[in-house]
């Protein structure tokens, strides 16, 4: 049988995956795994079908599993998990600021109609220059996210980017 090497999950949702384990006796087969930050619960969905039950996923990271035989057979799947489907949604699209001055850039992070909030969030950063970003943050858990960013006179695109999520841009007019 063989696994996927990588698989997309819904970014900031748990999420069941659902791997064949073909001509295996269920009584007979014991299945453990975790991700890189915490362990997965299995529950067999029919004779020859498991599903994995994953955390919220906000970044790329390795799933484990171990499937053990009684018979003394043991197999360990490795499948690289990255989330996908989210967006990111700033809440001014267009702003003014003092050139210098510091400009707070809001967004939601969203999948479907749903907002992640705290630390479901992606990691993800605001670019405003070839070596200049600023990472969001919500620490209130409000679901909605900042970075802060400080640029020179003249109009500025700045780049928003986050792990599953679609790109979006903030325009920035900095005026002297």
């Amino acid at each position: 049988m063989t696994y996927p090497e990588r698989a997309q999950v819904p970014l900031g949702r748990p999420f069941r995956l659902e791997l064949p384990v073909q001509g295996a006796v269920k009584d007979r087969l014991q299945i453990q795994g975790a991700t890189e930050t915490d362990p997965v619960s299995v529950e067999w969905l029919a004779d020859d079908l498991v599903g994995i039950h994953l955390p919220v996923i906000t970044k790329e990271q390795g799933l484990r599993l171990r499937l053990a035989h009684v018979d003394g057979f043991v197999r360990e799947i490795e499948i690289r998990l990255y989330p996908g489907g989210g967006r990111i949604v700033p809440l001014v699209p267009e702003m003014r600021i003092k050139a210098g001055q510091d400009a707070e850039i809001q967004v939601r992070f969203m999948v479907g109609d749903t907002v992640l909030k705290g630390e479901s969030i992606p990691s993800g950063q605001a670019f405003f220059g070839l070596m200049s970003w600023s990472d969001f943050s919500d620490p209130d858990g409000d679901g909605i996210a900042t970075a802060t960013v400080r640029l020179g006179p003249g109009e500025h695109t700045v780049h928003l980017l986050a792990d599953g999520c679609t790109e979006a841009q903030v325009r920035i007019i900095a005026e002297p």
